[in-house]
């Protein structure tokens, strides 16, 4: 359960850079290349957090599995 949350929020972030993403190339369809604004700040600003933190949660995911499978032996007293 632990690990999974990791993995969701993975999810979250990589599908929220795309969203962000598509959003933005809509946007700019309708009202065309030209305008640069608020929208466009926040893609900037917004993009590279939803990037990041999803490698980085992916990474976490990543390393917990690991950390479950791994058999642990401990020495003899």
């Amino acid at each position: 359960m632990l690990i999974e949350i990791h993995y969701r929020h993975y999810q979250f972030y990589a599908n929220m850079f795309v969203a962000v993403l598509i959003a933005v190339v809509g946007y700019h369809i309708h009202v065309g290349w030209r305008t640069f604004g608020l929208a466009d700040l926040a893609t900037v600003i917004l993009e590279p957090i939803f990037f990041f933190t999803s490698r980085d949660t992916l990474q976490k995911y990543y390393s917990r599995t690991v950390q479950l499978f791994t058999i642990q032996t401990f020495p003899r007293p």
